[in-house]
């Protein structure tokens, strides 16, 4: 009987294998990293203006080590970013429809079925989404969709949870230190549009 409960056991792990890791496979791996990002229209990685004080760490994460602290009035120069998601957010297809672009900005390159769930990552700008689906990344009206100011009871997407996220900026201080420093309205002139 031990025998024939083993056997049961092995068969149901490796039915069950299958599935789990395709289902994982639909989900992206957080935290979610996408280097180089500026997460919305007219971001720009320039001359910038620290608005209050502001620690600057070793690594874009705020458990790494303090390395110096800038005071309010600092000129430093933007380098490069990260926008760091620890939770995506959730957007059900409610209707048939092609969306998805890719970074050269090719598309759409899905089509996606009714109760189908897309991954949103951050928001990039334009009412516009970097999401995840099925392994891939993708773009596209996410947060606005195109009949937003029409019917809403019409909208092929229903937004369930947007992403909780974090901007760092690799940013260098006028006397030449480098390090990383999370973006919370500690900075000006960080819109190119202004």
């Amino acid at each position: 009987m031990n025998t024939l409960r083993l056997i049961a056991l092995c068969t149901t792990s490796v039915i069950c294998v299958p599935s789990t890791v395709s289902y994982a496979a639909e989900l992206p791996h957080l935290p979610y990293r996408d280097w180089g990002a500026c997460p919305f229209e007219c971001c720009t990685y320039k001359g910038w203006e620290t608005t209050r004080a502001v620690a600057i760490h070793e690594k874009p994460d705020s458990a790494s080590k303090p390395v110096f602290t800038l005071a309010a009035g600092r000129s430093v120069q933007g380098i490069t970013g990260v926008v760091i998601t620890h939770q995506a957010g959730v957007t059900r297809i409610l209707k048939p429809i092609e969306i998805g672009y890719d970074s050269k900005g090719k598309g759409p390159l899905l089509s996606l079925k009714t109760g189908e769930r897309i991954y949103t990552l951050h928001y990039v700008g334009a009412g516009h989404d970097l999401f995840w689906y099925r392994g891939k990344v993708y773009t596209d009206q996410i947060a606005l969709p195109d009949d937003a100011f029409g019917n809403i009871s019409e909208a092929p997407l229903k937004i369930e949870s947007r992403p909780r996220t974090e901007w760092w900026a690799k940013i260098r201080s006028d006397n030449g230190h480098i390090g990383w420093a999370e973006v919370r309205d500690n900075f000006d002139h960080i819109d190119a549009c202004e």
